[in-house]
C-alpha cells in the first residue's frame, strides 16, 4: 500500500479528502507535499471513486480501479470501501492505493 486516506462528496459536489494518513512532507523526494490537506478538493475522479461514494440519494459501494489513474501524486491502482454514515445520512469512502509492478513514476 502506499496511501490510505477518507474522502467525501461535499455539499458542491465535488471530492474533498477528509482524513490522509501520509506523514507530511516530501518523503519520496517528488516535490509533492505527500499528505492531502483536509478538504483538499481531489478532482483527477478516477471511475471507481463515485461508485463507493453513491450518488447522495443512494449508498455507494466497494469498487476499484481497473487500470493505473494518474495523478500527483504518481501512478496508481486504488480500491475504494464506502463508509456509510447513518446520522448526517452521507457516505464517506476510504481507499487503499497501490502502485502496480513495473510503475516507473513515483
Amino acid at each position: 500500500m502506499r496511501y490510505i486516506y477518507t474522502m467525501v462528496r461535499g455539499d458542491d459536489g465535488l471530492m474533498h479528502f477528509v482524513l490522509d494518513a501520509a506523514d507530511a512532507g516530501d518523503h519520496d523526494g517528488d516535490g509533492i507535499e505527500d499528505q492531502s490537506d483536509v478538504w483538499e478538493v481531489y478532482s483527477q475522479t478516477d471511475p471507481a471513486m463515485p461508485v463507493a461514494l453513491g450518488d447522495g440519494r443512494t449508498p455507494g459501494h466497494a469498487s476499484a480501479t481497473s487500470e493505473p489513474a494518474s495523478d500527483k501524486w504518481g501512478d496508481f491502482m486504488t480500491g475504494w470501501a464506502p463508509l456509510l454514515i447513518a446520522m448526517a445520512g452521507s457516505t464517506a469512502s476510504s481507499a487503499w492505493t497501490w502502485k502496480p509492478v513495473g510503475m516507473s513514476r513515483t
